[in-house]
């Protein structure tokens, strides 16, 4: 209206409340008949975890100062409100974090109160619960912004009357529900009456009563006469603030997974205030909280260095050498202690609720859930509430959302995408899956627990994010390099479940597995033929490859999901990786390899050894053209990680000792490293081979080094998808991926993808006397045929 003439108001407002609706929904709760409701022992569970566990880090004096230089920085001509956002996805402790504040309240040097309101709608779904009859008194039916800012004064007035111990008494909202009751009885039977401020100029020391409102998405829905009590709440704290003046000050802390929590703001004719006549007001920059993302993983590394003799102290340096340090001492340890390690990385929360290394189901089992709304994995779980189960894919794949896309704020707000920034203008989030060992093992649960379940619903919503571009890959070849990621997994799977239902395998995933039983799932057990260049057959190199193989008797290789590799991998990378149970991603512009797999070797009386696979996709099709040069000098350490002429990695030189210089992998000798080359690309034939050359075609021109150059080097190809290929793939599995990869060509292969997979799921159920066979009216040649037309499709 403001810039549009034109438009008139009554339009206008209505296009606007119908907009801001249609967006509420979106994040907005409703009740939701599958969530289930919390027994008294997960409340137990619970309780225990949010008061007795230690809190580890300083997130909640980091909040403090930050409102107080937010209350110093507030003037209502220049901001929205006297109010930040705290966001973060499940498992972070926001609400811990607030306690925390709290407690250090009660003592008289941060001069702050808290009081603490959880407004969620579904009062027995989780901990803290549901402070009820606070937010009932404070937002009550028919209340108008100056009823609102009339009791946020009476909190204010009420702290400064008992500024000595309110916060004792505020401080049992966390936890007894008796608090709701007795709190807001108090509240109800004190008045608003506050002495006039005679003080000219802020105090900056002043007092700050700060109000927490958790789960402040509730405060969102709609009411009748176009409000809602986000909107009336914000500006109930601007008007009281001003009756407060220059003393001090109530300011409004909103926690929520939802990261839109942060920037909503009303529109202009629902909400004139929050306009200036030369622009619009600001909103305090959210508080992303990530500090406590490994919390307990940090502490247990202190823990076990202040254990450790002088002699290791002089040697470990640098805090995060000795962090590799100790991902080498669970990596090569006893399982039990590796497990009990695992559980501290990533979220909080796995430590917190399940410390006992025999709660290992019950944290997996809780880790699932939270990819699914809080629901145990089922038939009726799978439904576009969950997004199909989706987000169990994206954890494991080590993939995201664009920043820009509606999904990467619900990825956080429901689907356990870890928040990493807010950009300025509100337009984008930077949000990823990063490495969180428990939840990977909880996402392996969500792909096996339903039979089907990743073929039905899991993979053909992950091809739509990707046919939709929702989705930042991370990797070189887009789809058919995550097509491999996949395959990579599913192997890694069967070698730790078998044929096992995933119920019957708690006590064994998240372990490591012999390389040469990894090896034998991804090519099958028959013996696979053997080429030499010009694709000869070579099986007089046999022997060499039955000595080649023995090599890695002793070796283990585990990993769950895939970590991006930002910087250039060393020695550290790849015990870094093994410790949480990871395979890395090479960025864009990597050289040769897509991505990594680390192994290692247990050695009674020397230091272990670890060493990596290579892996480089193609999507080739219908010649996979310069196959020779990627299957063997491209995938060789000095071509993948070398940057300096000398063929030595920018990470500079080894001693091999912890706290000396990380060994460049650069320098790894090529018969020392697995090379495995995937073509993603066809339908039928066997594509399994051993790509056998000498030294000569792997070693660096004019560095010839003192191997001889007739040695033999092999690389495992893997060069058609299908379940020929790939024998531990389910029919319906292996059609899906094949029609994922075949989609990212061109409009027309989507279609020939699609028809592809209706053709195999007639087949599947051609003795279902129910099934309706499209076939039979739709022809594929008919549909062939109008697809190219609408498309233009080119003659070639």
């Amino acid at each position: 209206v403001y810039e549009y003439p034109d438009v008139t108001v009554d339009l206008a407002e209505t296009i606007t409340v119908k907009t801001v609706k249609d967006l509420l929904a979106k994040f907005v709760p409703e009740d939701n008949p599958l969530i289930t409701k919390l027994g008294e022992d997960e409340m137990i569970r619970l309780s225990d975890a949010f008061t007795k566990v230690t809190y580890v880090g300083e997130a909640h004096l980091d909040l403090a100062q930050y409102l107080r230089d937010c209350w110093k920085a507030y003037t209502p001509t220049k901001y929205k409100a006297p109010c930040v956002a705290v966001v973060q996805s499940s498992g972070f402790g926001k609400s811990r974090m607030v306690r925390e504040l709290a407690i250090e309240a009660q003592k008289s040097a941060l001069n702050m109160k808290v009081l603490y309101m959880c407004a969620r709608v579904h009062e027995s779904t989780g901990f803290p619960k549901a402070t009820s009859e606070l937010r009932g008194w404070l937002f009550q039916e028919g209340s108008e912004v100056e009823d609102i800012a009339s009791r946020l004064k009476t909190i204010y007035v009420y702290a400064n009357k008992h500024w000595a111990d309110v916060q004792e008494e505020w401080l049992k909202l966390f936890t007894e529900k008796a608090a709701d009751t007795s709190v807001k009885a108090k509240l109800s039977d004190e008045t608003d009456t506050l002495e006039g401020d005679t003080s000219t100029e802020k105090n900056p020391n002043g007092r700050i009563v700060v109000l927490v409102i958790d789960e402040a998405r509730s405060l969102l829905a709609e009411k009748p006469d176009k409000k809602n009590d986000f909107r009336m709440l914000r500006n109930a704290l601007r008007s009281v603030n001003k009756d407060i003046g220059h003393r001090g000050c109530i300011f409004g802390v909103l926690i929520d997974t939802n990261s839109r929590i942060s920037d909503l703001a009303p529109p202009l004719l629902l909400d004139p205030s929050s306009r200036l006549f030369d622009g619009e007001l600001a909103s305090f920059a959210p508080v992303v909280l990530a500090e406590t993302m490994d919390a307990h993983w940090d502490q247990y590394c202190e823990e076990k260095q202040a254990g450790e003799d002088e002699e290791m102290k002089e040697d470990i340096q640098d805090q995060e050498r000795a962090k590799i340090a100790m991902y080498k001492r669970i990596v090569t340890g006893d399982a039990s202690q590796a497990w009990h390690a695992l559980c501290r990385m990533g979220r909080p929360m796995w430590y917190s609720t399940c410390p006992n290394p025999a709660d290992r189901e019950d944290v997996i089992n809780l880790a699932a859930n939270k990819l699914l709304l809080g629901i145990p994995p089922s038939q009726n779980a799978y439904n576009k509430d969950t997004m199909l189960g989706v987000a169990s894919m994206l954890c494991r794949l080590g993939v995201r959302p664009h920043s820009t896309s509606a999904l990467a704020s619900r990825a956080t707000a429901d689907f356990m995408a870890i928040l990493a920034y807010v950009n300025f203008k509100r337009e984008g989030y930077v949000t990823s899956y990063a490495s969180d060992p428990v939840l990977a093992l909880g996402a392996m649960k969500v792909w096996y627990e339903l039979k089907h379940g990743l073929a039905k619903y899991i993979l053909p919503q992950l091809k739509n994010l990707l046919l939709d571009e929702a989705l930042d890959t991370g990797g070189v070849g887009e789809i058919g390099e995550m097509v491999a990621r996949i395959l990579l997994l599913l192997a890694m799977d069967t070698c730790v479940m078998g044929d096992k239902d995933f119920s019957q395998c708690y006590h064994t995933i998240g372990q490591f597995v012999p390389v040469q039983d990894f090896l034998d799932v991804l090519q099958g057990n028959k013996e696979r033929p053997i080429y030499c260049k010009g694709m000869y057959n070579a099986e007089d190199k046999r022997p060499e490859i039955n000595e080649w193989r023995s090599q890695w008797e002793g070796w283990y290789v585990g990993f769950t999901h895939y970590v991006q590799l930002r910087l250039e991998p060393n020695e550290d990378t790849l015990w870094f990786l093994l410790g949480r149970q990871a395979a890395g991603i090479f960025p864009r512009n990597q050289y040769g390899a897509d991505l990594l797999i680390p192994m290692f070797k247990k050695r009674s009386n020397s230091r272990p050894e670890v060493l990596m696979m290579l892996i480089q996709v193609k999507n080739r099709s219908p010649v996979d053209g310069g196959f020779s040069r990627a299957a063997t000098e491209k995938l060789c350490p000095w071509f993948v990680f070398g940057k300096n002429s000398d063929g030595n990695s920018s990470a500079g030189k080894s001693t091999g000792e912890i706290g000396g210089d990380p060994k460049p992998l650069s320098s790894t000798d090529v018969r020392d490293t697995i090379r495995i080359y995937m073509n993603v690309r066809g339908r039928t034939r066997d594509g399994k081979f051993i790509y056998a050359t000498t030294m000569k075609d792997n070693l660096k021109p004019k560095k010839k080094g003192n191997a001889s150059e007739e040695d033999p080097v092999f690389t495992i190809c893997l060069r058609l998808l299908n379940r020929v290929t790939y024998p531990f793939l389910s029919e319906d599995v292996a059609s899906i991926l094949s029609n994922m990869v075949e989609s990212q060509y061109d409009p027309l292969g989507l279609v020939e993808g699609d028809l592809d997979y209706r053709d195999e799921d007639e087949k599947r159920n051609k003795d279902v006397s129910s099934y309706a066979k499209l076939s039979l009216t739709a022809k594929r040649d008919k549909l062939l045929q109008n697809a190219r037309k609408a498309l233009a499709y080119a003659p070639g």
